[in-house]
Formats: structure tokens, C-alpha cells, sequence
């Protein structure tokens, strides 16, 4: 629930956010992140749900380079494939 000053605008739902801040996770598992609000001046009287519960799984990549081979018209080639 939000609270516009008596001499304030109205406020439209495009002109309020709910943020997640995980610049700071790193680490695979379950965190639990607050919610904030980006809005005009507004007072928040209250949030819910006030924190979320993220999973975060480890995301890798892997380059494989296969031998090179040469076809019976005698040209070489190999390729890279990503995992």
C-alpha cells in the first residue's frame, strides 16, 4: 500500500517498480531477496510480499575442439562444439 502527500499527484502503476537486487549473488542455491520500490515520492506503508526466494543455478560453458580430419578429396577440417 502506497501514500501520496494530500497535495501530491496521483500516481499511475507505470510509475511503480519492484526491484531485485542480485548484483551481489554469486553462489548457486536459494537466497532470499528483498523487494524494493522505485517510485515517485510516495510513502510505502506496506510490502507483500517484502522478500522473495530466488534459485540459482551454475551456468557453464565448454569448448571442445575435435581432431582435425582429412576427407578423400584431401581437405582438412575440424570443428569446436560448446557444451
Amino acid at each position: 500500500m502506497i501514500e501520496v502527500p494530500r497535495n501530491g499527484t496521483a500516481v499511475k502503476p507505470d510509475q511503480v517498480q519492484a526491484v531485485l537486487d542480485v548484483g551481489d549473488l554469486v553462489d548457486p542455491g536459494f537466497h532470499n531477496v528483498p523487494v524494493k520500490i522505485v517510485s515517485p515520492d510516495v510513502a510505502i506503508r506496506s510490502l507483500s510480499p517484502a522478500s522473495v526466494t530466488l534459485s540459482l543455478d551454475r551456468l557453464e560453458e565448454r569448448v571442445v575442439r575435435s581432431a582435425s580430419t582429412t576427407s578423400a578429396t584431401g581437405t582438412r577440417s575440424s570443428s569446436t562444439r560448446r557444451w
